[in-house]
């Protein structure tokens, strides 16, 4: 995929995620836990499908179709951090980190779920739904591309 504009690299940034690269030149802005945010992973859906609900994207009123039964939830994750200045993304990104055993789950999940669609959800909003092209065992993922600094500490310290 060549890259044109910033347009075409928002286009570009759900595949950046599904692969969740790690931005080691990111610095740490921001660590806690995710105690007063919700945050699910959940199976998506850009058309209705019986069992799926209907959920906005943040920032937007396009929606999509979830599965209303996720498969990471917050006590999955243990840390998020708030990252900006990497080489790829320059805008602020939020890493969480999954447990070991949420890690396999998600693993099991992503190899079932090759070419769907993965909502990354944050306190009831869509806020990326990548493709899944591969199994996932990394145990990282990175939420990117829709939100300030501010807006994303928010996300991490609430």
């Amino acid at each position: 995929m060549k890259i044109k504009s910033p347009i075409d690299m928002r286009r570009f940034i759900p595949l950046l995620l599904i692969n969740f690269m790690l931005f080691s030149a990111g610095i740490a802005t921001a660590y806690q836990d995710t105690a007063n945010t919700q945050i699910e992973l959940c199976l998506g859906q850009n058309k209705a499908e019986a069992g799926f609900v209907e959920m906005e994207f943040y920032k937007s009123k396009r929606t999509a179709f979830i599965d209303p039964a996720p498969i990471i939830v917050n006590h999955d994750i243990e840390s998020a951090v708030v990252e900006t200045g990497g080489r790829v993304i320059k805008e602020p990104v939020i890493r969480l980190v999954l447990s070991q055993e949420a890690s396999k789950k998600f693993a099991t999940f992503t190899e079932q779920n090759i070419n769907k669609p993965l909502a990354i959800i944050v306190n009831g909003k869509i806020m990326s739904m990548p493709i899944i092209r591969e199994k996932i065992t990394s145990g990282l993922v990175v939420i990117a591309g829709r939100f300030t600094k501010e807006e994303a500490e928010a996300i991490v310290y609430n």
